[in-house]
């Protein structure tokens, strides 16, 4: 905890820290690389999912010094645990992160998920595989 706390006043108070924060620990080696791309499959499928893999990818794509451009291509299943999406968007959101859906295409404007990134109020929701376009910059819908 101590950790998250201390990092979270480099950035402007989120969570987990940002592009300013030091990368320490057993992870300063993944944190100090240049990463261009980062992919991902059905990483979000319990409570410490939901809420880590935001934090990582908060810093992940903050590669070469917090340059703009970064993103992850992150195939998910949308509606596959009650609440977790919604949570999953809103802990994205909370690191300064932006998504829209980059597959399938989405119809219309909004990016494409529609009520999945909150809650639907449907009973049992259709699940539906979609691949998320996650980054730091402003996502073009």
């Amino acid at each position: 905890e101590a950790e998250g706390s201390a990092s979270g006043k480099a950035d402007g108070g989120r969570e987990g820290g940002g592009c300013e924060a030091a990368a320490r620990g057993p992870f300063v080696a993944i944190l100090s690389e240049a990463w261009e791309l980062v992919v991902g499959s059905d990483l979000v499928y319990n409570e410490a999912g939901k809420a880590m893999l935001p934090r990582l990818l908060g810093r992940l794509l903050c590669s070469r010094g917090g340059a703009r451009g970064v993103s992850m291509y992150y195939a998910h299943t949308l509606n596959r645990y009650e609440f977790y999406d919604r949570d999953f968007f809103a802990a994205l959101e909370a690191q300064g992160l932006s998504y829209v859906q980059a597959w399938p295409q989405p119809e219309g404007d909004g990016g494409g998920l529609g009520a999945e990134g909150a809650f639907s109020g449907e009973l049992f929701p259709e699940q539906r595989i979609v691949v998320l376009r996650i980054s730091r910059a402003p996502v073009d819908r």
